[in-house]
């Protein structure tokens, strides 16, 4: 178990009933998407997500603490903020992986930079692959998936941040 933090909130993740929540039919067409982005890619991150927040406004975003402030002011609603990337951020996306708690992990940026050569990236990539979960790690593929039917259905209700339930 371990705590992210919202603005509106704290919010525990726990290991218990992991798709219980998320097969219920109020959140059918809701994904978990969890972003990561390179510190280099801040202001490319501002633009791509204001240019998309009509979209990822209908799913659950989770991310590391810098980039989930810059997505809750670009989406104007609440991001699941875990702590930052390198101090246990990618652990918990990692965790959240393996518990079967996201169904897609968007990385934001060029992988082919030296960031791709840290462990942490490549450990997000191979837990993600084994657990089935959709990979984005270049532009066109963020662009076509944010573009499918399998993400783009129309949600009735956005979620409900205020009454987050616990993943």
């Amino acid at each position: 178990m371990f705590t992210a933090m919202y603005s509106t909130g704290i919010i525990i993740i726990t290991r218990k009933n992991k798709n219980q929540i998320m097969n219920s039919p109020y959140f059918k067409n809701i994904k978990r998407i969890a972003i990561v982005a390179y510190a280099d890619t801040r202001k490319d991150l501002i633009e791509w997500s204001y240019e998309n927040k009509n979209i990822l406004k209908n799913h659950i975003i989770i991310s590391t603490a810098r980039t989930a402030s810059i997505l809750e002011g670009t989406l104007n609603t609440p991001v699941l903020n875990l702590h930052h990337g390198k101090a246990g951020g990618y652990q918990q996306i990692k965790d959240l992986l393996e518990d079967g708690k996201l169904d897609i992990i968007m990385f934001f940026g060029n992988p082919n930079k030296s960031h791709a050569k840290d462990s942490w990236f490549e450990e997000l990539v191979k837990v993600a692959i084994n657990e089935d979960v959709v990979v984005a790690y270049n532009q066109a593929t963020i662009n076509m998936l944010l573009t499918s039917t399998a993400i783009n259905t129309v949600v009735k209700e956005q979620p409900n941040h205020e009454k987050f339930p616990t993943l």
